[in-house]
């Protein structure tokens, strides 16, 4: 199935975070001369075997077609924003380096890019993209970086379950979702499993409930709303979640490790007897890694009033270090590594979707996935335009709610939030 275009959406392993700043810094710069080997730099993401291995090969062809480069991949699994975020302002950063899609915002309002971070705008390889990434990815006229992955994130159903408390399908609407969590629940099952780290799994929820009114044009942006008036609702209504018990606060408490989703995707939703999970595509490999023994379906968010919506991120973003030694080499490796083998081969290990014009998807699992972005029926809690952190935001949220604060309080904490992130006009 393919993209619609109106949808808006050597591996050298070095430990050199290990280092101290100034032995890290001294001990990879290499001044060019003639004919002198070119050591490039790569700080990278490092959450899986499967995904090094595949930078690895890229890295290894790129390498054996220009002998005169070595790229040297750091790749970092834990503290990664923070560690990327020191070496830009300390004056260190890496010749190539990946941008978690949550500090998108955030490096835009700290005036990063085109200065500390290059402007990839006017770079051929950007034309490939497909809309809906072009979008997502630029701000004022800048694109930072540009992005290996189209992730999406739906909802997990048991099949099994549900079809043992009379549901046959899984539900299209928020009222209907509800519903069929109660009747789960009377029949003594398990509504929802659900995790924190990095991105908290109702966060999707509230943002895409938040989302449905504008895009379902109950709601326009003429009517002049607020952030905090906008988000507000979506809050509102997964709170109520959380209270009437639908959504288990003791047990979401306990999952609060980066990579939570794998624990509570893999073992406790893979091991039956709970009708739903939020997952996103990245997170379906450990939910499969579990061998499901029933019947599964992936689905979109049901979060709408008129149907369900898929949240859409544009991931794994890589950028260049617009003041490096290096910056055209880098640029010539960017080109090489976005070429349509490559992202498309990248894509399909991390279950997530090609961000390129006319990419296709052979696999059935994410078949409503693509039809609700062919229906403009998507949304994106990580989208650089946003004027504040979002996705940080509604993270706070769901940890208020775990703990139990009170309503006013999560949106008195969201609006200062809101006003404290907001990058200057």
């Amino acid at each position: 199935m393919k993209l619609r275009r109106r949808a808006v959406c050597a591996l050298m392993a070095v430990l050199l975070a290990l280092l101290p700043a100034g032995c890290r810094e001294k001990g990879v710069q290499v001044v060019d001369g003639a004919g002198e080997t070119v050591n490039l730099r790569f700080l990278g993401f490092k959450v899986g075997a499967d995904k090094v291995e595949e930078i690895d090969g890229i890295l290894n062809r790129y390498m054996e077609q220009n002998e005169d480069v070595v790229i040297v991949y750091e790749g970092l699994g834990d503290n990664f924003v923070d560690i990327l975020t020191n070496r830009l302002e300390n004056g260190y950063a890496d010749d190539l380096f990946m941008i978690s899609d949550q500090a998108l915002t955030t490096y835009e309002t700290r005036g990063w890019y085109g200065t500390l971070i290059a402007d990839l705008s006017g770079e051929k390889f950007v034309q490939r993209y497909n809309p809906i990434i072009r979008q997502l990815i630029t701000v004022d006229g800048k694109i930072s970086a540009v992005p290996m992955c189209l992730s999406v994130v739906g909802m997990l159903g048991n099949m099994d379950v549900l079809r043992a408390c009379g549901i046959g399908e899984m539900p299209r609407t928020f009222d209907e979702w509800v519903r069929d969590m109660e009747i789960v629940r009377d029949h003594g099952y398990t509504p929802m499993v659900n995790y924190q780290g990095n991105a908290a799994s109702i966060s999707f929820l509230m943002s895409g409930r938040s989302a449905a009114p504008f895009i379902e044009g109950a709601r326009t942006v003429s009517e002049g709303l607020t952030a905090e008036e906008v988000y507000a609702g979506g809050i509102r209504d997964v709170y109520a979640l959380v209270e009437n018990g639908l959504i288990d606060r003791e047990q979401m408490s306990g999952e609060t490790d980066a990579r939570s989703y794998r624990k509570v995707l893999g073992e406790q939703f893979a091991g039956g007897g709970v009708a739903f999970a939020v997952a996103p595509s990245w997170s379906l490999s450990a939910f499969l890694a579990g061998e499901p023994g029933f019947q599964y379906r992936y689905a979109g968010l049901p979060v709408g009033d008129e149907g369900p919506l898929t949240c859409v991120r544009a991931s794994v973003l890589v950028g260049v270090n617009n003041e490096g030694p290096h910056r055209e080499e880098a640029l010539r490796f960017l080109d090489f590594l976005m070429q349509p083998e490559h992202i498309e081969s990248y894509a399909a290990e991390q279950n997530s979707l090609s961000p390129l014009q006319g990419a296709q998807s052979g696999d059935p699992l994410f078949a409503e996935q693509l039809a609700l972005i062919g229906e403009d029926r998507i949304y994106s809690d990580t989208d650089s335009r946003i004027p504040f952190n979002l996705l940080k935001l509604l993270n706070g949220a769901a940890a208020q709610m775990v703990r139990g604060d009170p309503l006013d309080r999560i949106l008195e904490d969201f609006s200062a939030g809101v006003q404290a992130g907001r990058r200057p006009e």
